[in-house]
C-alpha cells in the first residue's frame, strides 16, 4: 500500500521513455522522479515563481503559466502523458485542463488528495487547530 499523496502509481502507470507534461508541477518533485526512474522526456508547467525557481536549481524544463487556460503553444498529441497530480481541486477552470489534457496528451492522469484519510485529517486538524481557537 502507498502513503497517501505518493507519487508512486502515477510513476507506475507512465512507460519507459515517455513524453510528459506535469501541469501544476510545483517544485519539480514527480518530473525529477520520472526522469529517474522511467527515463522519461519530462517538463512541467507551474502557476507559483518559486515551484518554478526551484524546479529550474533541478535543471528541469518548467514553464510558468497557468494550467486552467487554453495552452496555445502546445500541438495537440504533443505528449505521451499530461499528468495532473494532486492539483485540479484548486484550479479555476478544471473543465479547461481536462479539455486541454484531452488535446495535448495521447493518455492522461489525474490524482486527487483523499482528505477523508484519517492521517490527512489528523494533519488539517494539527495545522489548522490554532487559528480555530483564536476564531473562538
Amino acid at each position: 500500500m502507498c502513503p497517501q499523496n505518493s507519487p508512486q502509481p502515477v510513476i507506475n502507470w507512465v512507460e519507459k521513455g515517455s513524453k510528459i507534461l506535469d501541469l501544476g508541477c510545483g517544485n519539480g518533485s514527480l518530473l525529477r522522479m520520472l526522469r529517474e526512474k522511467k527515463d522519461a522526456k519530462a517538463c512541467g508547467i507551474e502557476l507559483s515563481e518559486t515551484g518554478v525557481v526551484a524546479a529550474k536549481k533541478h535543471e528541469l524544463d518548467v514553464r510558468r503559466a497557468r494550467i486552467d487556460e487554453k495552452l496555445e503553444w502546445i500541438k495537440d498529441n504533443e505528449y505521451d502523458y499530461s499528468i495532473c497530480n494532486v492539483t485540479l481541486q484548486m484550479v479555476m477552470y478544471p473543465e479547461i485542463v481536462l479539455t486541454e489534457m484531452k488535446r495535448i496528451s495521447k493518455r492522461q492522469i489525474i490524482s486527487f488528495p483523499n482528505f477523508a484519510f484519517i492521517t490527512q485529517r489528523i494533519e488539517f486538524f494539527r495545522e489548522n487547530a490554532k487559528k480555530v481557537v483564536i476564531w473562538l
